[in-house]
């Protein structure tokens, strides 16, 4: 996914699962830790998770 709109349309479809830019750009592997620990989503996706399931 590359914006976070996008990321804000696939909660609201259920997806639970993404890749992309809009997550995080390439980084050597060293970097990861740092990265996961600092890393927030934005306050949309929280909103929208799963808001047009019907299951």
């Amino acid at each position: 996914m590359e914006t976070d709109a996008h990321g804000t349309r696939l909660m609201q479809l259920g997806c639970m699962l993404a890749q992309g830019y809009a997550i995080a750009r390439p980084m050597p592997p060293e970097q990861i830790p740092d990265w996961i620990a600092a890393w927030t989503p934005p306050d949309a996706w929280a909103n929208a998770a799963g808001s047009e399931r019907s299951d």
